[in-house]
């Protein structure tokens, strides 16, 4: 019955951060390469203007836990912010900012250069702080 039928393969696709005002919202590609509960941290080069999140095996006191949800995670750490925040020139009034990762398998992470960062016109839906995501 499914004779001539092409099997395809579904992609990783690619892991990607939006700075959205109030917060760090990752996408499904980032929630499953960490998976649900993982532990987390997160590093800041501030020379190279990159941040990374990575997976640790355990719980150590600067770790988090990163919790899945099915289409990404949204962090909103006023340190964490603040950080990434210095990072660039960031009109979060106005626009939203998005930010292709690299994966790292030896270091069980996943990179982000803000020097790459694209900025995107918030399209507002209400009065709230929501944004629209092209993807």
């Amino acid at each position: 019955m499914l004779e001539g039928f092409k099997r395809i393969y579904p992609s990783r696709g690619i892991a990607s951060l939006a700075i959205v005002k109030n917060a760090l919202v990752f996408n499904k590609n980032v929630a499953k390469y960490f998976g649900e509960r993982s532990c987390v941290v997160f590093l800041v080069n501030k020379e190279q203007k990159r941040i990374a999140i990575q997976k640790v095996d355990g719980r150590d006191k600067h770790s988090i836990t990163f919790y899945r949800r099915m289409n990404g995670g949204r962090l909103t750490y006023r340190n964490l912010m603040r950080e990434v925040l210095a990072l660039g020139n960031f009109d979060l009034e106005h626009h939203y900012y998005k930010v292709k990762g690299v994966v790292d398998e030896d270091e069980k992470a996943i990179i982000f250069d803000l020097n790459e960062v694209v900025e995107k016109d918030r399209i507002f839906r209400n009065r709230d702080n929501g944004y629209e995501d092209d993807e």
